[in-house]
């Protein structure tokens, strides 16, 4: 019993020991993680069309903006809540 005890405590404190806890404490754009509020970072996205922001054509990938905001000059085609009535949306009221 005794013994038992030894071991698993043992195992215990070398699993706990050996784990790997890099936390962060600042919130940094440019670090490439997520943080809280950030919309990308590098290659880590949260949206991935255009679509997601309302537009209704893309010519290329979204990318991540230095300033950890989305470069949307690929997002094209007018927008949705523009005012402006689109192809897409007259072919679906005329359904």
């Amino acid at each position: 019993m005794r013994f038992m005890l030894i071991a698993i405590s043992a195992i215990s404190f070398f699993l706990l020991g050996s784990c790997d806890t890099k936390t962060k404490t600042v919130d940094s754009c440019g670090d490439g993680f997520l943080d809280p509020g950030e919309p990308c970072d590098g290659s880590q996205l949260t949206a991935t069309a255009c679509s997601e922001f309302g537009y209704y054509v893309q010519t290329g990938e979204l990318r991540c903006n230095s300033d950890c905001t989305f470069d949307l000059s690929m997002c094209t085609g007018g927008r949705c809540g523009d005012r402006t009535m689109s192809n897409r949306a007259w072919r679906n009221m005329r359904r």
